[in-house]
């Protein structure tokens, strides 16, 4: 018989691996976003940051 949590490590190093990834996306996004904007590319700025919500 197989305990109902067997499967919990893997999910939880997935959550680990995928969690910085879009830490980072996420970050990198709203730099983009803000650096655009600073250059006065506002429309560029917006889409960057639409893109993160």
């Amino acid at each position: 018989m197989q305990k109902m949590g067997v499967a919990e490590p893997q999910l939880e190093d997935l959550f680990k691996q995928l969690v910085p990834i879009g830490a980072f996306a996420t970050a990198g996004v709203l730099t983009a976003g803000l650096i655009s904007f600073r250059q006065g590319k506002s429309q560029l700025g917006q889409k960057l940051m639409r893109l993160v919500w």
